[in-house]
């Protein structure tokens, strides 16, 4: 049950994130890029994510498993020379950056599905009342630290699973069922270009 649990757990966090970047994939500018530039991404995701494993592990050992934040503690014992010291702002730097570009791909991709939902024209008139709930419901969402980690190991993998395996298995059954996809692109196009309603 540990084993399912864990798992169930790690795939819904990462899942999420696919699903939202799968959504922007087919509005690029070049999508025969896209192929490649994906692959090219998830290599260096992926050989970040094992240089940082790797170095977790053999500056803390098993006190990272304890560490609030691993990467942070482990760049905090770089020391070359009295000149490179307190090197983990590059490391803060980096996480923050990241999870903005993270917030900005979910806000584009909330604007322009409710967007499609509504049979509007643009998607432009909803980027700031999107913007408003979103900055709502995340402010006051966890108190601490140890309510977040209790949340996202017995919350929030139930309650992504209905958006990440039961809905996308609805739809695909719905669009089987009624022999999509049709040919809608125009829609999503005029969407893109920003026309008036």
């Amino acid at each position: 049950m540990d084993f399912i649990q864990v798992n169930h757990i790690t795939l819904t966090i990462f899942l999420g994130d696919v699903f939202v970047f799968m959504m922007v994939i087919p509005y690029a500018d070049n999508t025969k890029k896209v192929k490649r530039s994906a692959f090219m991404g998830t290599i260096i995701g992926v050989a970040t994510m094992v240089i940082c494993s790797v170095m977790i592990s053999g500056v803390l050992g098993n006190v990272a498993t304890i560490a609030d934040t691993p990467l942070i503690s482990t760049v905090r014992q770089v020391e070359v020379a009295d000149a490179f010291t307190r090197m983990e702002f590059i490391a803060v730097s980096i996480l923050i950056f990241s999870v903005f570009m993270k917030i900005s791909l979910i806000h584009y991709t909330a604007a322009l599905s409710i967007s499609q939902l509504l049979n509007l024209k643009t998607y432009k008139p909803l980027v700031i009342p999107v913007g408003v709930i979103l900055v709502g419901l995340v402010m006051p969402m966890f108190d601490n630290p140890t309510v977040q980690a209790d949340v996202g190991m017995n919350t929030w993998p139930f309650f992504a699973s209905i958006f990440e395996f039961l809905l996308p298995t609805v739809t695909l059954l719905v669009a089987l069922i009624r022999r999509l996809p049709k040919n809608k692109a125009g829609n999503a196009n005029d969407i893109l270009k920003g026309e008036e309603c």
